[in-house]
Parts: structure tokens; C-alpha cells; sequence
């Protein structure tokens, strides 16, 4: 036996290359409860949370929740479910030069800025716009802080706000300012929560086959890596119009519900572009008349191709028809129907 086994008592089936290595490192553990109390309306997809991860991090997660409502004007007449779902998002599906911002390149000199709204945006004083439902005015009218607003959830003290008579009304108009300034921030969580709302709460049934198109919220490429904000930001505008890479903006509409453009239409109507900043409605649940589309499949019907000449079929029946003969040209496009019956 070697020496050095001798000496370290260590034998041939026990020896330093026959030992798995285990790091025994103490771990901190941190209590992150909190309380958050928010106002929303019915079908809402609300925020509650958002936590930032690190490599390593590990979270028990559970929820407790209590709902107030309001003196209703009739009974309700069905039931209410709430439901708490969790997401996890990796912040290179949401930013293409995440890996690059992070490690600052090969050279570790490269330097870049993660997308932001600008705080122009955030304190904007122009809710002209508010009234129309279809959100179409863009210069300045996000709907920033009403119950139709995601940075209301997302950011917490509005710079405005809606005066104590339409609180909760969703398209109101009238506004008192808090005095408190808002900052540029993060683009990333506001385009994750739409990445969520898309991909879980939005058919992509009625926005993607032979009679609507929708080239934002569901491209023809399958590729979800051109669903993020692109390396140089050139698919988002003012920190919160944002389309997928490679479709241009074009326009400013962006509908409170999605809206798919119809084919062959002249008009615009559909989405060109989404709104960060607009909070989401759920979708009804799917049941036997909501799933029951009226087209069988996505796209075009499947078409055979035929190159058929001088085809005449005769058929005899017993009855009314003695004798039925048809006779047709599949490759000239030219059919000819001949009979005769009693």
C-alpha cells in the first residue's frame, strides 16, 4: 500500500478519488412577508408581488388573502374564484442583451443600460386620452394611474390621481396631483407581466387563424425569443410601446382588449404595437360553447391539387333519375352535367 495512504489511514476503496466532495455552506435565510392591500375590479389580473432572484436563491412561497367588497346594487348570481398563480421569468427572455449587460461583454468594458420609462412618461399631466376605451391616443394618455393602470400596482404612488368622486371609475377624467415624483424604472417587469398575460390568460384561437391575423401578440414564427425587447431597444418606443423583433411600429393602436386585424381589411383596427403599462383582464373560462370554434383549423384550409383531363363518369338510378351522366374537365376548370329522367 502506497505511503501516503498509509499515513492519511486512507485504503484503496477509500481514497481522495473515490470520496465525493460536499460543501457544507451556511445559508441565510431571510423573512420577506408583507401586506399588500390594493383596489381592483372584477377579472383583474393584479400583481401582487414581484420578487428579483439571484442563482441559488430559494423561496417558500404561500399566500393569505382577505376580500372586502363594496355594498352591491343586486345579488351576485354566480360564483367568485380567486386564484393566486406564481411565474418564474428569466431576464434574458425578456432583454436580448441581458448576458452582455451582466458580464459587460468579453472585454469587461462594455457598458449598457437596461430599458426604462422615462419619467416624462410616468409624470405625464395629459389624460386627454383617458376617455377614449380603445386607449388609441398615446402622446402622454397611458391611463397611468386609474384601476386600468399597471404602474398603479407596480409602482406604487401615482404622481396623479383621480379625484375622491371617480376613484374607481376606470374611465374618468378628473385628476389632483400628490406631489410625488416618479423616476424612470425598469421596462423588464412590466414587459414580463404582459409575457404572462399572453402566454396564460390570452387564446390564441381568436387571434390567429384564416379569418383575423395578429402579428404582435401572435406572429407566424413560433420563435418566444422575439417576444423581448430587442439589443438596441429598436422595438420599443418611450419605454413602453413594444412589438416583437423584427415587427416594425407602425401606428399607435393598441385596444384596452387585444383585437386582431382582419384579413384582406383596408382599415386598421388591430394591435400594431402593446402597452406595457395597460393592465389585463382574464378571459372567461373556456367551456363546450366557448371552445367550439366555428373554423376547423388554424389558417387556410388544406387543398389537394389535381390535374385531371377528360374525365366522364356515367351512373345509373332506379327511380326518378334513369340515367345521370356527368362528364367534366378538373385540368380546364370546365364541367358539363347531362341527363335525363323520367
Amino acid at each position: 500500500m502506497p505511503v501516503s495512504l498509509m499515513r492519511n489511514g486512507l485504503t484503496a476503496e477509500n481514497s481522495i478519488f473515490s470520496q465525493k466532495p460536499s460543501i457544507n455552506v451556511k445559508r441565510s435565510k431571510f423573512d420577506l412577508s408583507r401586506l399588500n392591500c390594493f383596489t381592483s375590479d372584477i377579472g383583474m389580473l393584479v400583481p401582487v408581488d414581484l420578487i428579483p432572484t439571484l442563482p441559488g436563491d430559494v423561496f417558500d412561497l404561500s399566500c393569505q388573502y382577505q376580500i372586502d367588497f363594496r355594498p352591491l346594487l343586486v345579488p351576485t348570481l354566480t360564483a367568485y374564484k380567486v386564484r393566486v398563480h406564481y411565474y418564474y421569468c428569466k431576464m434574458s427572455d425578456l432583454y436580448e442583451g441581458w448576458e452582455s449587460f451582466i458580464s459587460k461583454g468579453r472585454s469587461g468594458n462594455l457598458s449598457l443600460n437596461l430599458p426604462s420609462i422615462p419619467a416624462s412618461i410616468l409624470s405625464a399631466s395629459n389624460f386627454s386620452g383617458l376617455t377614449d376605451p380603445n386607449f388609441k391616443s398615446v402622446d402622454g394618455s397611458y391611463c397611468l394611474y386609474t384601476p386600468c393602470s399597471l404602474p398603479s400596482y407596480l409602482l406604487g404612488k401615482p404622481h396623479y390621481v383621480q379625484d375622491s368622486a371617480s376613484l374607481f371609475l376606470p374611465f374618468g377624467s378628473s385628476y389632483s396631483s400628490t406631489g410625488f415624483s416618479v423616476s424612470s424604472v425598469n421596462s423588464l417587469p412590466f414587459l414580463m407581466y404582459q409575457k404572462i398575460y399572453r402566454s396564460n390568460y390570452l387564446d390564441p384561437n381568436l387571434y390567429s387563424n384564416g379569418v383575423v391575423k395578429q402579428d404582435v401578440w401572435f406572429p407566424d414564427d413560433l420563435d418566444s425569443s422575439l417576444w423581448r425587447i430587442s439589443y438596441s431597444s429598436s422595438n420599443l418606443i418611450d419605454g413602453c410601446r413594444f412589438a416583437p423583433i423584427g415587427t416594425h411600429l407602425v401606428g399607435s393602436i393598441a385596444n384596452f382588449v387585444p383585437i386582431a386585424q382582419p384579413v384582406g381589411s383596408s382599415s386598421s383596427v388591430g394591435d400594431n404595437y402593446v402597452n406595457l403599462l395597460q393592465l389585463r383582464y382574464a378571459m372567461f373560462t373556456n367551456d363546450m360553447f366557448t371552445t367550439a370554434l366555428p373554423f376547423l383549423q388554424r389558417g387556410l384550409q388544406t387543398s389537394l391539387d389535381l390535374d385531371v383531363n377528360g374525365v366522364s363518369l356515367t351512373s345509373t338510378f332506379q327511380g326518378i333519375q334513369d340515367t345521370l351522366t356527368f362528364s367534366g374537365s378538373l385540368g380546364t376548370s370546365t364541367v358539363s352535367l347531362s341527363g335525363n329522367t323520367n
